[in-house]
């Protein structure tokens, strides 16, 4: 049996997913490994099955475990396959994906085109649960007036040069008044694991906004209210992206950095989506 190793926060454990969903798609036969969590610390754990209605014949995989000194082993070997923004389209033949020798997939997997493949079942499963009906009733409201999500992320992207500096203060203020132009009175709904400073950043723009806090816990609620918003002005963070696909609002202008990540290809920008440069 092939495994589909989970690592790394919410957002990325969505992009696991949905590629394990990709494969199941293909007709390859994996199964959801996340063995990972139980060794190290990352993020809030595995969130993936507390967060959403993920089926009943899926999440069982969840308890299956591989050899940990295996997988540290594994996760120093250079990819035999790595996908990526340059390619046209994603290399989905049968044995593209499903070579005779393979018997892990290792990776964020972050590619519009392999969501774009599974999408229905991602939103059949992405069902937020455990949500209180106080946030739940917020999320309505939102969803009813010209709100727009802005996140802001520091915290840990601090300490990783190639995240930082991309979503810059030009980045903001031009994503910011080109809603502001699209829109009458839009309320601006700021999400950010460092409130304070967004707080104090976004008072430069003199803008009708609410700061959201939300305990570090249940910061999947974040995500939900995203969700809920309008429109978005997302960060280059795969928790604001899954946001905004999760909204449902055909009518949403959602705008994002022209890139995610320094000096990578990262292939989730959709074409409809209004990029905005930070220089």
């Amino acid at each position: 049996m092939k495994k589909v190793i989970f690592s790394g926060g919410l957002g990325n454990q969505m992009f696991q997913y949905a590629f394990y969903l990709f494969l199941k798609k293909k007709g390859i036969k994996a199964v959801i490994d996340n063995s990972l969590y139980s060794e190290f610390k990352m993020h809030n754990g595995f969130e993936l099955i507390k967060v959403f209605d993920i089926k009943e014949s899926i999440y069982r995989t969840y308890f299956l475990k591989v050899h940990l000194i295996f997988i540290k082993l594994l996760m120093k070997i250079p990819p035999v396959r790595k996908l990526s923004c340059k390619d046209d389209v994603i290399p989905i033949g049968d044995h593209e994906f499903d070579p005779p020798y393979a018997r892990f997939y290792l990776g964020y997997w972050q590619s519009k085109k392999i969501v774009n493949y599974v999408i229905e079942e991602l939103r059949a499963q992405f069902i937020f649960r455990n949500i209180p009906q106080m946030t739940i009733e917020k999320g309505d409201f939102l969803s009813s007036i010209n709100s727009v999500s802005i996140h802001i992320r520091r915290g840990d992207y601090m300490g990783i040069p190639a995240y930082q500096g991309i979503c810059n203060e030009i980045y903001y203020e031009r994503a910011i008044s080109f809603m502001k132009e699209h829109f009458l009175n839009p309320r601006f709904y700021v999400f950010s694991n460092d409130s304070i400073w967004a707080k104090l950043f976004l008072e430069k723009f003199d803008i009708d906004m609410e700061i959201i806090v939300t305990p570090p816990i249940y910061s999947y609620w974040d995500m939900y209210l995203m969700s809920r918003c309008r429109n978005h002005i997302i960060a280059n963070s795969t928790f604001s992206w899954w946001a905004a696909v999760l909204n449902m609002n055909k009518d949403k202008i959602v705008i994002s950095p022209t890139i995610f990540k320094k000096d990578e290809c990262i292939d989730i920008i959709f074409d409809d989506w209004v990029k905005i440069s930070n220089i």
